[in-house]
């Protein structure tokens, strides 16, 4: 017979919006949660892979502008 583990947590229920409700809550440590971090993480690595990407597309487009409006290489 096995003695229990004080170590270990009851295993909580998990119902649906409960989940939902505990993804917002802080730990009392004050941190958030694990799948709250990942959000985080993904909507902030989202932002910096489209802010990158818009910048290389409007910076070509306006490159080709200046070039096309110059008139210091217009003789060339």
């Amino acid at each position: 017979m096995e003695s229990p583990n004080p170590e270990t947590k009851p295993e909580q229920k998990k119902e649906g919006f409960e989940n939902v409700k505990r993804m917002f809550q802080t730990d009392e440590f004050g941190t958030i949660s694990a799948e709250l971090n990942s959000i985080y993480q993904a909507g902030l690595f989202g932002a910096f892979v489209g802010a990158v990407y818009g910048g290389i597309l409007y910076s070509r487009e306006g490159y080709i502008d200046f070039l096309e409006k110059n008139q210091a290489t217009a003789f060339k």
